[in-house]
C-alpha cells in the first residue's frame, strides 16, 4: 500500500503506463489508491494530508528517545524579557480583538480581511442582517432573504450587478417610507 502512495505522490517518469502533460508523468490511479485516499480525506476539511501510521509514530519516538530538547536549561535574560514587553506596549493581546458592535461585526471584519475585501460599512448593523460587499471596499447590511435571493460572487460582474440593483431598489423603498 505504501508503495502505491509513494508512486502516486512522486512526479517522475516511471514507465509506459503513465500519463500527464508537458513531460510530467503521473502514475495511473488504481482502485486501491482511490479507496485509500478516500478514507484518508474523510473528515479532513483542510486537506492537510494523511496521518502518520502508528508504526511511523513509534519510529520517530524511538529516534528521539534520550535526546535533550534544544531549549532545556535555557532562560531568557531579564533585559530581553523587558525589551519584548516594551515592544508590545499599545498592541492588543492575541485574544483581545477590537470589537465595535458585537461578535457579529468582528466576525464580518475577520472574514472580509481573509478574503482581501474592505470593511467600510455604509449603514449600521442590525441583528439578523448580513453584510454584502457592493464593491471590494464597502459593506451594506441587508436582510438575509435579500442577500441569499441571487447567487453572486465578487469575481463575476454580471451576478454582482444583479444583486446590487436589487439592493438599490430595496434601499430606495426603505428611504421612501422612512425606515432607514
Amino acid at each position: 500500500m505504501t508503495r502505491i502512495i509513494q508512486t502516486a505522490w512522486n512526479l517522475k517518469r516511471i514507465g509506459e503506463d503513465m500519463t500527464g502533460k508537458k513531460g510530467m508523468k503521473m502514475p495511473q490511479r488504481t482502485d486501491e489508491w482511490r479507496e485509500y485516499k478516500s478514507k484518508s480525506m474523510k473528515g479532513n476539511q483542510h486537506h492537510k494530508g494523511f496521518k502518520h501510521t502508528e508504526e511511523a509514530k513509534m519510529k520517530v519516538s524511538m529516534a528521539n528517545k534520550g535526546k535533550i530538547s534544544c531549549w532545556k536549561g535555557k532562560h531568557l535574560s531579564k533585559e530581553h524579557i523587558f525589551k519584548r514587553s516594551q515592544s508590545r506596549i499599545g498592541t492588543p493581546a492575541w485574544n483581545k480583538g477590537i470589537i465595535l458592535v458585537g461578535k457579529e461585526i468582528s466576525s464580518i471584519r475577520h472574514t472580509a480581511k481573509r478574503r482581501c475585501l474592505g470593511k467600510d460599512t455604509l449603514n449600521s448593523y442590525i441583528k439578523d442582517y448580513e453584510g454584502h460587499h457592493i464593491d471590494r471596499e464597502h459593506i451594506v447590511f441587508i436582510p438575509r432573504w435579500l442577500h441569499r435571493s441571487i447567487w453572486h460572487c465578487q469575481s463575476k460582474p454580471n451576478t454582482m450587478e444583479k444583486i446590487n440593483i436589487n439592493i438599490c431598489y430595496w434601499l430606495m423603498i426603505l428611504r421612501w417610507y422612512g425606515n432607514v
